[in-house]
């Protein structure tokens, strides 16, 4: 479930071509059919130690937005459901470079059991221009979740929790 990998190292063209991008500015993906299983997304970036291109995603990762699970008198809502375009803010402060961005979606629906849950994943290539200094605390992916954390292994067909716990580290407001 790693990014880039194995293919770091064949280089850019227009299969896997690197997005100029300011800090602070609104990216995104667009899906090219609904999501259509219940479930929560989280997005990650990782800095790529020279060119993206040949970066294999196994450095540190921080998590940059995430769309969690509503729960409101026992009920579960899931704002993800039939979402095909996914929009979220770059952080202002984090350092120009090429990175590696992920988008996850984490499908809940066999969730009950370990292993049950369904990781989506897209992945893309992006130089960040115009940034600060930061240096967000990161995971390493694989590695940031086990199946038995309870926003993975969790049953979506009983009542929701007063508050869903999130899978992932917190998101850097930067």
């Amino acid at each position: 479930m790693r990014c880039n990998y194995p293919y770091a190292g064949y280089g850019t063209s227009v299969w896997n071509p690197v997005a100029d991008v300011e800090a602070g500015s609104v990216v995104g993906f667009q899906l090219s059919s609904p999501i259509n299983e219940h479930g929560v997304l989280n997005v990650y970036l990782s800095r790529a130690p020279n060119k993206v291109a040949d970066y294999d995603g196994s450095g540190g990762w921080f998590k940059i937005y995430e769309v969690t699970a509503k729960t409101v008198n026992g009920a579960w809502s899931f704002p993800t459901d039939n979402a095909r375009n996914i929009t979220f803010p770059l952080p202002k402060s984090i350092p120009s470079a090429e990175y590696l961005l992920r988008i996850e979606h984490i499908s809940l629906q066999l969730a009950n059991k370990p292993y049950g849950a369904r990781f989506y994943l897209a992945c893309g290539q992006i130089a960040i221009t115009g940034g600060g200094t930061a240096n967000p605390a990161t995971v390493l992916i694989p590695g940031v979740y086990k199946q038995d954390d309870p926003g993975i292994l969790i049953d979506i067909n009983k009542p929701a929790p007063a508050v869903y716990p999130q899978p992932g580290p917190k998101v850097f407001k930067g």
